[in-house]
């Protein structure tokens, strides 16, 4: 293919293939012209093509940023109602499922804004009912991998509390 890019080496090569073969320089110049009107039909399909693979992945791209985006909203939806659930009942049974949720969130969308908050929210959850080591993981957690988040004081200030109680 590189060597057809070259209108001489293209030339070049369809003429050394009718010398080879000893066939008349009149049917030399047809087929030449011929493969040329192929090659630039050829070109032109092979270019909307591309157009169309274009539009196809940015239209993939798209539906595919709109669909976690909606999955995003869908889990903060879920884990808003599980919070007010749990509000309005501190029990066991309404708690761990919350934890739970808080940290799929944000295993699920790590980068997500809510993570750091989610993961703040499921250590003060855990510090409640007693489990200080998970606690203590999820704030380590924090101070590790969003060093830049809003509840990060909040952070420090519970892992501290946490630590001088063990």
């Amino acid at each position: 293919m590189r060597l057809l890019k070259n209108r001489n080496n293209f030339e070049f090569l369809i003429l050394n293939f009718f010398l080879k073969r000893k066939l008349k320089i009149k049917n030399y110049s047809k087929l030449l012209h011929e493969l040329r009107f192929k090659i630039q039909k050829f070109k032109i399909q092979n270019s909307k093509l591309m157009s169309f693979t274009r539009l196809v992945f940015i239209i993939c791209v798209a539906m595919s940023f709109v669909a976690c985006n909606q999955e995003v909203k869908t889990q903060r939806e879920i884990i808003q109602g599980m919070e007010d659930a749990a509000e309005q009942n501190p029990k066991d049974e309404f708690i761990r499922p919350l934890v739970a949720n808080y940290l799929n969130y944000c295993r699920d969308f790590k980068g997500d804004e809510f993570c750091p908050i989610y993961l703040y929210r499921a250590a003060v959850l855990y510090f409640r009912i007693g489990n200080y080591t998970e606690a203590i993981i999820h704030l380590e957690s924090i101070l590790r991998d969003y060093p830049e988040t809003e509840v990060l004081e909040d952070a420090y200030l519970t892992l501290a509390m946490i630590l001088t109680r063990a």
